[in-house]
């Protein structure tokens, strides 16, 4: 069985995805809450996500030394900023 959307297709941009999130393509004020932790009731909000992720990967480049091409494996719990 096929499903399609009732939505219009939309366009994929050619860019990778870090660039094409971090580009903000919606215009999302950095205030806005992303996510909702359902047991604890913490938020975590767009500007906090961007903070987080570029922060956690110039701890993988310049810390950990960690290269492109390289492969790393994520353990976490489940928590809001597995997201990160």
């Amino acid at each position: 069985m096929v499903l399609t959307s009732p939505f219009p297709e939309q366009r994929i941009p050619r860019v990778s995805l870090q660039r094409f999130i971090l580009s903000n393509p919606w215009g999302v004020a950095k205030d806005t809450v992303s996510s909702i932790d359902a047991h604890t009731g913490e938020t975590l909000r767009y500007g906090e996500l961007i903070d987080a992720a570029l922060k956690i990967a110039h701890v993988l480049r310049f810390e950990e030394h960690i290269k492109a091409g390289q492969v790393v494996a994520i353990w976490s719990p489940n928590h809001i900023l597995y997201s990160v």
